[in-house]
C-alpha cells in the first residue's frame, strides 16, 4: 500500500521532474516482459507511421509531377503554362527530397521489423509460462511394456507432466501508474540504457526433478531391492496415485527478470550505436532476438529522422513568393537567367509576375480546375479524352502525353505567313530626280538614285533587294520544338 501511494505521488508531480529522474522511473517501472511489449509497441507504431507517411508523401509528389507536366503541355503557348512549368520544376525538387526521406523510411522499417520479431518472441514466452511450476500425475500401473525385455514380465506405470500455459495478454498499454514506459519510447534521445527481458529466458526450457531410490522424499534410501519410482517402500504397486520416488518438477527460473542494456556503445544518452554485433547480429547465427540486437535496432530508430516535404498543392502565393528555389525558377522561366546581385523584394518580383495575387492554396486555385482540362487523342480509330487533373494514374496516361506532345509540336512546326511592307528596289528609286532622291528608302550615290543600304531584300536576280516594300515570306518554326520538349 505504501509503495502504491509513493508511486502515485511520483506520477502526480512528474511534470516537474527532470528527464534524468523520469528515466530512472521508467527503469523502475519496467519489471515484466509485458512492460517491454508496451515499450516496443509504442516504438513500432510511432516509427512505422512515420515511415508510411513518407511513402505516401513521395507518391503524392509523383502524382503532382505528372499532372503539372501534362498541364504545361496542354496549355503550351498560353500565359498560364508558365505557372505550370514553374510548379513542375519545383515539384521535381520536392520529389528528389522526398525520395531521400524514403530511404530513411526504409531503414526505419528494417529496424521495426526486428522489434516486431522481439515482441512476438516475448508474447510466446508469456504464453508458454516457463516460470510456472508443472504438475506430475501417474496413471494405473500395467504390465508387459511392449518392446521392453521381450518375453519377460515387467510392471510399469505412466506419468503425465502438465505444463500450464498462460492466457494471451494484449500488453497494449502500461499498467496503471507506469506511464513512464511510454515516455521513454517517445524520448529515446534521453535514454542511456533500456530495460529488456533477460536473454536467459529465451534459452531451451529446462525443468528439473530428482528420482529417489526407495520410499518418500523424506525417507528415501540409496540402496534397495526396488527403486522408488512407481513403488511404495520397496513394494510393487498396482495403482500409483502418488509419484513416490520423484520430487516435483521445478522451472529453471521462477520469475522473469529485466536487466539494463546500454542503448549504444556506452550507457550514456546519445551514445553511438553499436555497429557490429559479430555472431550475434540479427538473422545470422542466432534464432533468438537478443537484448543486444533489440538495443541496436532501437538505437538506429533514435538516429533515423524523417523530414516532411510539403506537396505542391499545399503551397500558397505567400509560400511560393518566399521560396528561394521558386524565385530562381521564376527568373529562369521569365528571363532565361538568375541575375546577379538580387536581394530582398527584387528576388520575389518574378514569382509575383508569374502567379500574381494568388489567394488560397495551389491545390484549390490551380490543380483542382485541371480536373476538367482534357487532352484528346485517337487510338486505333477511337477518340479518347484524358482529363489532366483526374486521370494522372490511368493505364492510358502515356498515350495522352504522347498525343499532347504531337499536337504542340505540330503546331510549332506549321508554316506561319507574316505580312511585310512592299520591298523597295534600286529601280524604284532610279526614276527620281536628284532633288527628290533622298528619303527613308532612297539615297543619292554619285549621279544615281538607289535604294538605301540596310533596307534591301533579295530580288529576282538573287541580289540584295530593299526590304521596305510589301511582300510575303515564310518563317519555319521547327527549331522551336526544343523549347517545347523542355517543358
Amino acid at each position: 500500500m505504501i509503495q502504491a501511494l509513493a508511486l502515485g505521488l511520483v506520477v502526480s508531480v512528474l511534470t516537474t521532474i527532470p528527464a534524468l529522474a523520469t528515466l530512472a522511473i521508467y527503469k523502475a517501472e519496467s519489471t515484466t516482459p509485458c512492460d517491454e511489449i508496451v515499450f516496443l509497441t509504442k516504438l513500432i507504431d510511432e516509427y512505422t507511421q512515420k515511415a508510411l507517411s513518407t511513402f505516401t508523401q513521395e507518391q503524392t509528389l509523383q502524382d503532382e509531377v505528372q499532372i503539372l507536366q501534362q498541364a504545361a503541355c496542354k496549355f503550351a503557348g498560353e500565359e498560364q503554362a508558365k505557372r505550370f512549368q514553374a510548379l513542375h520544376a519545383l515539384a521535381l525538387l520536392k520529389l528528389q527530397a522526398a525520395r531521400q526521406q524514403t530511404q530513411q523510411a526504409t531503414n526505419i522499417l528494417e529496424a521495426t521489423k526486428i522489434l516486431e520479431a522481439r515482441r512476438a518472441q516475448l508474447r510466446l514466452l508469456l504464453h508458454n509460462n516457463q516460470i510456472a511450476k508443472p504438475t506430475l500425475a501417474s496413471t494405473r500401473a500395467s504390465t508387459n511394456l511392449p518392446g521392453y525385455k521381450s518375453g519377460n514380465t515387467n510392471t510399469y506405470c505412466e506419468i503425465t507432466a502438465t505444463f500450464p500455459s498462460k492466457d494471451f495478454e494484449a500488453c497494449d498499454k502500461p499498467p496503471a501508474g507506469r506511464s513512464r514506459i511510454t515516455w521513454a519510447a517517445e524520448n529515446l534521445k534521453e535514454v542511456d540504457a533500456l530495460k529488456l527481458t533477460d536473454d536467459k529466458h529465451f534459452k531451451p526450457t529446462v525443468r528439473t526433478t530428482k528420482v529417489l531410490v526407495v520410499g518418500t522424499e523424506a525417507s528415501a534410501t540409496t540402496t534397495a531391492t526396488y527403486p522408488g519410482f512407481c513403488h511404495n517402500g520397496g513394494t510393487n504397486v498396482a495403482d500409483a496415485t502418488d509419484l513416490l520416488g520423484l520430487t516435483p518438477l521445478e522451472p529453471a527460473h521462477k520469475q522473469y527478470t529485466l536487466t539494463e542494456t546500454k542503448i549504444g556503445t556506452t550507457a550514456t544518452k546519445g551514445a553511438a550505436c553499436t555497429a557490429d554485433l559479430g555472431g550475434e547480429a540479427y538473422n545470422t547465427k542466432t534464432h533468438t532476438v537478443t537484448a543486444a540486437q533489440t538495443a541496436q535496432a532501437i538505437c538506429k530508430l533514435r538516429d533515423h529522422t524523417v523530414t516532411y516535404i510539403t506537396s505542391i498543392g499545399d503551397e500558397t502565393g505567400d509560400t511560393l513568393t518566399q521560396n528561394e528555389h521558386m524565385q530562381q525558377i521564376a527568373d529562369l522561366i521569365l528571363k532565361g537567367e538568375v541575375p546577379k546581385g538580387q536581394a530582398g523584394d527584387k528576388q520575389k518580383e518574378s514569382v509575383k509576375t508569374l502567379f500574381g495575387d494568388l489567394k488560397g492554396s495551389v491545390s484549390d486555385k490551380l490543380l483542382k480546375p485541371l480536373a476538367t482540362a482534357e487532352i484528346q487523342y485517337t487510338l486505333k480509330g477511337d477518340t479518347k479524352k484524358h482529363k489532366v487533373g483526374a486521370d494522372s494514374n490511368t493505364e492510358n496516361v502515356h498515350y495522352a502525353v504522347a498525343a499532347c506532345y504531337h499536337n504542340k509540336l505540330k503546331k510549332m512546326q506549321e508554316v506561319t505567313e507574316i505580312s511585310m511592307p512592299q520591298q523597295t528596289k534600286d529601280e524604284d528609286c532610279a526614276g527620281k530626280g536628284k532633288d527628290k532622291c533622298n528619303s527613308d528608302y532612297c539615297e543619292l550615290k554619285g549621279d544615281k538614285c538607289v535604294a538605301r543600304e540596310g533596307v534591301k531584300a533579295e530580288g529576282k536576280d538573287g541580289k540584295t533587294a530593299n526590304t521596305t516594300g510589301s511582300n510575303l515570306f515564310v518563317i519555319h518554326k521547327a527549331p522551336l520544338w526544343l523549347a517545347f520538349v523542355l517543358l
